[in-house]
């Protein structure tokens, strides 16, 4: 002990402040631990999303307001692609220039070092380029709207003022398909299609124009032969829509054919 006070006071003799370092060590080192952080925000934004899909509550059926394949997206996207992320923690800048951190509680705690970093646009753009390297322009672009949900979801709760993810612009050519077939194309892929579930999904997908799992998912009450309409359900079209779609001869005749379906 003697010798730990004499080492402060020489210390003290050269204007170090070794009591002032300790307490801001201490300090610094606390609000890492309470820091909320990327990836433990994640796991309580995925879990309040997952909620949203259910069917059932207290027992009684409820319409979901989010479809199951939107959140396996989100969570795909953000625990595995932006895995990058979730060691940093969430901040904000505020009073000027000064930046800081929001604890667990919610509390704004200023960060005198750099040994807590906060995210930043940089970090975001760096996963969506990321993205669009190893998995194309348009997961890119759905990657950054998982991101751009998870903000809005941090400034809601009071956990930042800023969405980073603002005025990044689109991977995709105008946030477009980055591929549409010609009439040749179509009529090759038709014509490739074999007589099985696989070959009927896709011409019907051709003939309707549906998305890929409203089609693949079609059960027998959302198809009326005698009307000749798909009538789809608002929890399973993107929209949150329901949808009504004519069906022409030959998208009866596909129907018609699968092995099994009741009428």
């Amino acid at each position: 002990m003697r010798n730990l006070a004499e080492e402060v006071k020489a210390r003290a003799r050269i204007g170090e402040d070794v009591i002032g370092e300790k307490k801001a060590a201490a300090a610094e080192q606390k609000a890492a631990e309470s820091a909320a952080t990327v990836g433990a925000l994640i796991k309580v934004f995925l879990a309040e999303r997952e909620q949203a899909t259910r069917k059932v509550k207290n027992g009684k059926p409820v319409t979901p307001t989010l479809r199951v394949k939107t959140h396996e997206q989100t969570t795909r996207y953000l625990n595995t692609h932006c895995a990058a992320l979730h060691g940093l923690v969430v901040g904000t800048v505020t009073r000027g220039t000064q930046t800081g951190v929001v604890d667990v509680n919610k509390r704004w705690t200023p960060i005198n070092g750099h040994k807590l970093e906060i995210v930043a646009r940089s970090h975001v753009v760096d996963v969506i380029d990321e993205v669009a390297r190893n998995r194309g322009r348009v997961s890119a672009d759905r990657c950054k709207a998982a991101i751009s949900t998870f903000y809005v979801w941090w400034i809601d709760q009071g956990y930042c003022d800023l969405n980073p993810t603002m005025h990044i612009k689109a991977r995709s050519t105008n946030g477009a398909r980055e591929c549409t077939l010609s009439d040749q194309e179509l009529a090759e892929v038709w014509h490739a299609c074999r007589d099985d579930d696989y070959g009927r999904i896709v011409r019907l997908l051709i003939l309707t124009g549906q998305r890929r799992v409203e089609i693949g998912d079609l059960s027998c009450p959302e198809v009326d032969l005698g009307e000749r309409l798909l009538k789809l359900p608002a929890e399973r079209i993107k929209t949150n829509r329901s949808n009504i779609v004519w069906l022409a001869d030959q998208s009866l005749a596909i129907i018609k054919s699968i092995p099994g379906w009741r009428a």
